[in-house]
């Protein structure tokens, strides 16, 4: 697993010493979230075709759909 160096305030430091927190746990889960957040900005960037579709247009793909069940 690799090292990393991560700068925080001196308080926060202290205050999540105090509080026993796993800054390194909470370090990682915050990269991912970030990770993933990106990624999903970047899946729907890459969406072109839009389509408008009607509020009744949708509710009629929704009862086709159920009635198939």
């Amino acid at each position: 697993m690799a090292r990393l160096t991560v700068y925080v305030p001196n308080e926060m430091a202290e205050r999540a010493g105090t509080a026993g927190l796993d800054v390194s746990a909470l370090t990682q889960r915050a990269i991912v979230a970030v990770l993933e957040e990106n990624a999903t900005a970047t899946w729907l960037a890459g969406i072109t075709d839009r389509h408008e579709v009607r509020h009744d247009g949708v509710r009629s793909a929704i009862d086709v759909g159920r009635d198939d069940f």
